[in-house]
């Protein structure tokens, strides 16, 4: 499991939380409580699709914040998470979330850790 986070791009400290957390434990939208009250940021083409339908930018954000995340359009340094259709991304969000360490994570593991 800690190979699988750190490929990720999940930290050690939110596996524990993972583990350590109750099987139910979640927002009133769905979304995992780990996850509400961070910032997120999403970088590329989106390519996944929920109920059947492609998500869109707009929709990818209405759904972070139904999931209690907090939406950004640029990568700062208090960002906590950027979403990317693909890890190895070089936009220049991935790049500069790399540079502040900030977390990256695959769009589609952002969208089982919302609980979609």
């Amino acid at each position: 499991l800690v190979t699988v986070c750190e490929l990720l791009g999940v930290s050690r400290g939110t596996l524990e939380q993972i583990l350590d957390a109750p099987a139910t434990a979640s927002t009133a939208a769905g979304g995992p409580m780990l996850l509400a009250g961070k910032s997120v940021c999403f970088t590329g083409e989106l390519l996944e699709c929920i109920g059947g339908e492609r998500v869109t930018r707009e929709r990818a954000e209405e759904l972070a914040r139904q999931g209690g995340m907090l939406t950004q359009k640029g990568v700062t340094k208090s960002l906590d998470v950027l979403v990317v259709a693909d890890p190895d991304s070089q936009s220049s969000k991935a790049k500069k979330a790399r540079d502040y360490g900030t977390r990256i994570m695959a769009e589609a593991a952002f969208w089982k850790a919302l609980g979609l």
